[in-house]
């Protein structure tokens, strides 16, 4: 199989592809990209080229699959990060009242974890507007 088979249509006819029209390999390919691999990593993972996996990126089943994945991961943070915000606004609320040993790290920490959770909310929040506004223009080109 060359590496271009996918990008041809030859994996379909094949049966090898999945309802969206990704390859195996490429549903393998967007799993090392969202979980932090380099297209290095993913190349070598795949025994795929670099300029192949740049091609692959560049297709709209493959970029949805990406997005996807990456708001799926985001969710994940988020749930994470709302988990632990409570006990961060606890810490901070504690550590204001004890003003016989203050702990700057500690502090340090309780406010990043509330800053960031803010962020990935608003940043999901983001993500789920885009989604939604790309969806009615999809629909209306219709």
């Amino acid at each position: 199989m060359s590496d271009d088979m996918s990008e041809t249509g030859q994996e379909s006819a094949n049966g090898r592809e999945g309802p969206d029209g990704l390859s195996p390999a490429e549903y393998r390919f967007a799993e090392i990209l969202s979980a932090g691999g380099t297209m290095k990593v993913a190349a070598a993972a795949l025994g795929k080229s670099e300029r192949t996996l740049r091609r692959w990126r560049q297709r709209p089943a493959v970029r949805a699959e990406l997005r996807e994945r990456v708001a799926e991961g985001l969710a994940r943070a988020k749930l994470v990060l709302a988990a632990g915000t409570a006990d961060a606004a606890a810490a901070l609320v504690a550590m204001a009242a004890n003003a016989e040993k203050p702990d700057s790290a500690r502090i340090a920490a309780a406010r990043g974890v509330l800053e960031n959770a803010v962020r990935l909310g608003e940043m999901v929040d983001m993500d789920e507007r885009l989604s939604d506004l790309e969806m009615r223009l999809a629909v209306r080109g219709n």
